[in-house]
């Protein structure tokens, strides 16, 4: 007998063997709600939550794996109400412990008190023995919480000495040589490059080469045949994890953009537009929003990686089926590729992207836009709303405005921060991710405070407050700011680049540049404008048959013709007709006095 036929017959054999195997039951998976923590109290059980990605490739394997071992569904079977959500779908949980990474395994006990956490792929053998362990003896882990802002605390900037301090964390985290912030994983950090730049475009030379390094770093994450970018890297920047999910492509798009707004390099500009046409082909839905992610891997069961499929070239790909598309839209996926498109059709002077952005915009308005105000996250939600989905939209609309100057997308993004306000603001002094729907003695039973949600809202409302001059959007701002501070003098030490962002915004007026004259007779002089590289910058257009512009102090003149005014904190210039002026007299006046 051949060897072929002798392998064929033993894996003949092997098949007949273990089909009873295979014909038992799977995981009975639960959503994720009261009712599974009834359960567990009725049937004496622990709860086990299984947070995935569905672009993930350790959930792919853990599916495959951990979950397919008969021994670990008999204990799951007999000691745990087993629960797996897609974190995407959930932002309350995706947030609370996104810094888990996924999948997130937390198992809690009836009450919902956590007993374990745990971060990444378990293969069978090590699951079942920490389960088993938990099961025989459940000891819940010890909570932090959020410290409530006191009655009556300031709400200034940060003190000079946490300033100092921050400001040498932020040095000291930075990879000299490399590029990036932090430890191995390699990605846009957008609240750092945001800093970087800020302190750059004013002049800072060290900010600036961070700034320029870890832009020109980055490149390598863009993926040259398809474009869009690839979430990060693992100790160097050309060995990426595969998966390409929106809130990467949104942080790209702005951030490539202002590097090229700022410096004039192309390759900035090219990696700007590669992720654009991706998020505008791959992610777009035809109905105006954008899918969520694109899985690493083609086929983890096949063997096939990311590896495998991104290092083939346009032809090699069209040969294969390519990674699946999460073709769930939700409103906070949308409204931050549609707030990366706006700013980076501002910046690199592209309507094609802008017009993508408003497409978007309409669609979270006619789609997504609840009675209340707020956004839902989803065609079918299983909770909300969601902190994530109204801020996005509110973010997504501030920036259409900002890069076209239609009135529609100010009131947008201002009805979007009185919903923001209203479903989230907490006693505590920040805004809540979600409401609370679990009645637990543990922190899913209690608000959750997600900081750099809170930092972006911050900023929002601090940028509408200066646009429309309502001072209720000034004070929210500052209350969170302080409520951010609060925190972070409880956990002094940590790496928040956002809360610096946020403090320089804070404390300085924005540069105004306002264009007058006819919509269609001015748009060059406003083009030049909104692309200034200031990133703290308030551009809008005055077109008298539109209405008096919500907060301007003065009376601005009709000079016949279309005109650029601009003002920085201290001073403001002769009217502009140029163009290509607006820029140099933006430099002449922001340099120092003698």
């Amino acid at each position: 007998m051949s060897l072929p036929l002798i392998r064929a017959r033993l894996f003949l054999l092997a098949l007949f063997i273990l089909a009873p195997l295979s014909a038992r039951a799977e995981v009975a998976w639960r959503d994720w709600s009261p009712a599974a923590f009834d359960a567990a109290r009725a049937e004496s059980k622990l709860v086990l939550l299984d947070l995935e990605a569905v672009w993930c490739h350790w959930c792919h394997v853990m599916d495959e794996t951990t979950y397919a071992d008969p021994a670990v569904q008999d204990l799951l079977a007999q000691r745990f109400v087993a629960v797996k959500v897609d974190q995407d779908s959930h932002p309350d949980l995706s947030r609370r412990y996104e810094n888990w990474g996924w999948p997130a395994l937390i198992v809690f006990d009836a009450e919902g008190r956590e007993l374990w956490r745990w971060r990444g792929y378990l293969e069978p053998v090590a699951f079942v023995g920490t389960l088993a362990g938990l099961a025989d003896s459940p000891q819940p882990l010890a909570e932090s919480g959020f410290r409530a802002l006191p009655p009556g605390a300031a709400e200034g900037g940060l003190p000079r000495a946490l300033l100092a301090s921050m400001e040498r964390r932020f040095a000291f985290a930075y990879d000299a040589g490399v590029g990036g912030w932090g430890g191995p994983h390699k990605f846009l950090q957008a609240d750092a490059l945001d800093h970087a730049l800020s302190a750059a475009v004013d002049g800072d030379v060290i900010a600036g080469r961070m700034a320029r390094e870890t832009l020109t770093a980055a490149l390598a994450l863009v993926d040259p045949v398809e474009g869009g970018i690839f979430q990060y890297a693992v100790g160097a920047w050309n060995a990426p994890h595969y998966e390409k999910i929106a809130g990467s492509q949104a942080a790209a798009l702005r951030l490539f953009a202002a590097g090229a707004a700022w410096t004039g390099d192309k390759a900035y500009a090219d990696a700007a537009r590669a992720v654009a046409r991706y998020a505008s082909t791959v992610l777009s839905d035809p109905a105006g929003g954008f899918f969520t992610s694109q899985d690493a891997d083609p086929d983890v069961a096949a063997g096939m990686t990311g590896k495998d499929y991104y290092g083939l070239d346009a032809k090699g790909r069209a040969a294969m089926a390519p990674p699946r598309i999460d073709r769930n839209v939700y409103a906070s996926e949308t409204g931050l590729i549609a707030a990366g498109l706006a700013e980076a059709g501002a910046d690199l002077d592209d309507e094609s992207l802008i017009g993508r952005a408003k497409a978007a915009g309409h669609w979270l308005i006619a789609a997504r836009r609840q009675g209340d105000g707020s956004f839902a996250h989803g065609e079918r939600d299983a909770g909300g709303p969601f902190l994530p989905d109204t801020l996005n939209a509110g973010l997504a609309f501030e920036a259409l405005y900002a890069a076209t100057g239609e009135r529609v997308w100010l009131a947008a993004a201002t009805d979007a921060a009185a919903a923001l306000l209203r479903h989230f603001a907490d006693p505590a002094g920040g805004l809540a991710n979600a409401e609370v729907t679990l009645v637990a003695a543990g922190p899913v039973g209690r608000p959750f405070f997600h900081l750099d949600d809170n930092v972006t809202a911050a900023r929002l409302l601090l940028r509408l407050h200066h646009q429309t001059g309502d001072a209720a959007l000034g004070a929210a701002a500052r209350r969170i700011f302080a409520f951010l501070q609060h925190q972070e003098a409880a956990s002094p030490g940590s790496f928040w680049p956002g809360l610096l962002v946020l403090d320089g915004e804070a404390a300085a007026e924005p540069l105004h540049v306002v264009v007058t004259g006819r919509r269609g007779e001015s748009a060059a002089l406003f083009a030049a404008a909104r692309a200034l590289p200031r990133p703290w910058k308030r551009v809008e257009l005055y077109d008298a048959a539109e209405g008096p512009l919500p907060n301007i102090a003065v009376t601005l003149p009709d000079l016949g013709r279309p005109a650029a005014f601009i003002c920085t904190a201290t001073t403001c210039s002769l009217p502009v007709f140029e163009p290509a002026e607006i820029a140099q007299t933006v430099e002449r006046l922001s340099q120092p006095t003698n």
